[in-house]
């Protein structure tokens, strides 16, 4: 798995044109640069749970949190912090 950005690329480069594609807003995100794995986790040890709170804490302080999350609900990615 790459870079959150790279991942939501390629997952926009499969749909629809109609689907917001601006993914501009990731130059100023908290996540840029970081593993995408890191923000698409399944809660299933506790080690993970760990994590889910570590990337929500990224997410929490991200000064591009309402336009991503926006992102994801125009795009329905459904998973993920």
């Amino acid at each position: 798995m790459g870079t959150v950005e790279k991942e939501l690329t390629m997952i926009l480069a499969e749909m629809d044109p109609l689907y917001d594609n601006d993914t501009s807003f990731f130059a100023d995100a908290n996540c840029k640069g970081m593993p995408a794995d890191k923000f698409f986790i399944e809660p299933r040890t506790p080690q993970q749970h760990i994590l889910i709170a570590e990337a929500k804490k990224i997410c929490g302080l991200c000064p591009v949190r309402k336009r991503c999350l926006e992102f994801a609900l125009n795009n329905y990615i459904h998973h993920g912090i």
